[in-house]
């Protein structure tokens, strides 16, 4: 952390792990960041860690379903972190709030959620949808409640060639873990 008049550097997180896209929540009271295991393990093994500010104790939050979480920021009262994850074959939004477990925003009914940006005040979420039967276009998810409403009309008016049905499978691998596909 830089303090610009005078232009001292603090570390906040030097451990041997991955620590990384760091976000200052509204109020100044937190800064979350992504870490990885110490040492790392995998490209992409990531937990949420909580640092109470200024000076205060880390702390990580609840592991997310993927363990690989996209950060999009803190919403408007700094009580919750934005991301987004994959759970199967498909990408969600999901709300961590800064003192319980992980809970789903919005769930597309078919395709995934994509480039998802949070607005700098925390209200909305911006994202691309698409899936198999529909082109990608942008839309906008008010966080205080309702369905995302669509904001382009980019690809509305493409042809669609004929497609094939596409379904979700699940099946259990022989270690009882659930695997999702498509065919």
């Amino acid at each position: 952390e830089a303090e610009v008049a005078s232009g001292s550097v603090r570390k906040l997180a030097a451990t041997r792990a991955a620590e990384t896209d760091p976000v200052y929540s509204p109020d100044g009271r937190y800064l979350a960041y992504l870490r990885s295991d110490d040492p790392p393990r995998a490209t992409r093994d990531l937990g949420i860690v909580l640092l109470a500010r200024p000076g205060g104790a880390e702390r990580a939050l609840p592991r997310t379903f993927d363990e690989q979480p996209d950060l999009l920021g803190f919403s408007a009262d700094s009580s919750r972190l934005l991301f987004a994850e994959n759970k199967g074959t498909r990408r969600l939004l999901y709300a961590m709030p800064v003192d319980g477990p992980p809970r789903i925003v919005w769930e597309p009914k078919t395709g995934v959620v994509g480039a998802a940006r949070l607005s700098a005040r925390g209200g909305h979420v911006a994202f691309v949808r698409e899936s198999p039967a529909e082109a990608p276009e942008a839309y906008l998810l008010d966080l205080a409640g309702g369905e995302p409403a669509r904001v382009s009309r980019a690809n509305v008016d493409l042809p669609m060639p004929p497609l094939g049905e596409t379904r979700r499978l699940r099946w259990k691998a022989p270690d009882g873990l659930e695997i999702e596909g498509l065919l």
